[in-house]
């Protein structure tokens, strides 16, 4: 028997209600495997039969019930699929592994990562191939294991995670080659202010390789300059590939802003909130490793980093940020978390959040 409790939103706990529960409640028997997506559940029961219930938008429920207007739901859940023997979400788009061992996927679909040839949102599952065995995947991109040992990749490669040969993005699978590959060359400098020996010199060409961020002009990359809010969100956001923004009604953010999209996508993410961004404001390092692990999914530390300065609200943030080596202390037991950020330690932390790992 399956029993959920929390939030209840957009009907995730199919519990034919739309309130929050702070107790289980029992929402079906007879399931062998769950998978909890973003505000949606998905439940394969012992039979092979796929039910969805939850949030809709990008048709993300693979009901058939379209893939628009974000307020779409059902607290009901609905048989989508027969003969599946595996399901995985990742976060916006699911699949689902048929016993025959063919793949089907639907869902969020801005890189292609439904393998479908197109990058439109699919309501419905469509096939993608036979003779699977295992898939993997994230927000962005998937992988899938063939029964003759083969690796196929497909969805947005802005890091060359496809494992193609390239960076170019793929709506349909394409073969992974594990023949010996050779060098890239190295990436020129292009900026009289970025040094060899600095420490944000292999961030700050990474970035700009990336397109992640660029230079103040053609020659000085201004390192030392503070950066703000809406800097550090829209490398960001470039940094995860541009994904496709949810829509937030904030004062001080117009669209004419560099960083509309990336504010956008940030509060539909739950990277950041309230009534107003402040994205002219200089970022501080407990802002910036904040950000960063809320785009990690808010992952949890397994120790205390010891700082003594830093507020119970980036506790977990920082924890995180220290423990991988994305951020350190500024002396013992020293976090500085209210000190200002310059674009070269951001382009620093991104790089070690993102790029080094």
């Amino acid at each position: 028997s399956l029993w959920m409790w929390g939030s209840n939103q957009y009907g995730q706990l199919g519990n034919l209600s739309l309130t929050d529960s702070s107790v289980p409640v029992k929402v079906m028997d007879g399931v062998a495997a769950v998978d909890l997506g973003w505000s949606c559940t998905a439940a394969l029961k012992t039979d092979g039969s796929l039910w969805t219930w939850g949030w809709n938008f990008y048709g993300k429920l693979g009901a058939g019930k379209g893939t628009g207007a974000p307020d779409e739901y059902s607290s009901i859940p609905e048989q989508i699929l027969d003969g599946v023997a595996a399901i995985g979400g990742f976060w916006d788009h699911s699949a689902a592994l048929k016993t025959d061992g063919s793949l089907w996927m639907w869902g969020w679909n801005y890189h292609g990562q439904l393998g479908s040839g197109s990058t439109g949102n699919l309501d419905v599952p469509v096939k993608v191939m036979d003779g699977v065995v295992s898939v993997c995947g994230n927000q962005n991109s998937t992988l899938a294991v063939k029964s003759d040992g083969s690796v196929w990749t497909w969805g947005l490669n802005y890091f060359g995670q496809l494992g193609s040969g390239s960076t170019d993005s793929s709506s349909l699978p394409v073969p992974v080659s594990f023949s010996a590959g050779t060098d890239s060359p190295a990436v020129q400098n292009p900026f009289i202010d970025v040094s060899q020996d600095a420490y944000y010199y292999e961030p700050v060409l990474w970035a700009v390789e990336r397109g992640v961020a660029n230079g103040v002009t053609a020659t000085t990359f201004a390192p030392d300059n503070v950066c703000t809010r809406g800097e550090i969100i829209t490398f960001l956001w470039r940094a995860m590939g541009k994904p496709e923004p949810l829509w937030s009604d904030l004062s001080d953010v117009s669209e004419s802003d560099f960083y509309y999209l990336p504010v956008q996508w940030a509060y539909g993410r739950k990277i950041a909130s309230g009534g107003t961004f402040s994205p002219k404001d200089p970022c501080t390092r407990a802002q910036a490793v904040e950000f960063l692990w809320k785009a990690a999914g808010s992952p949890a530390a397994s120790r205390d980093a010891g700082f003594s300065d830093v507020p119970a609200a980036y506790t977990q943030a920082v924890n995180w940020a220290a423990e991988n080596g994305i951020a350190a202390g500024t002396g013992p037991a020293v976090f500085s978390p209210n000190s200002t950020c310059t674009r070269g330690q951001i382009v620093t932390l991104l790089w070690r959040a993102l790029a080094r790992r």
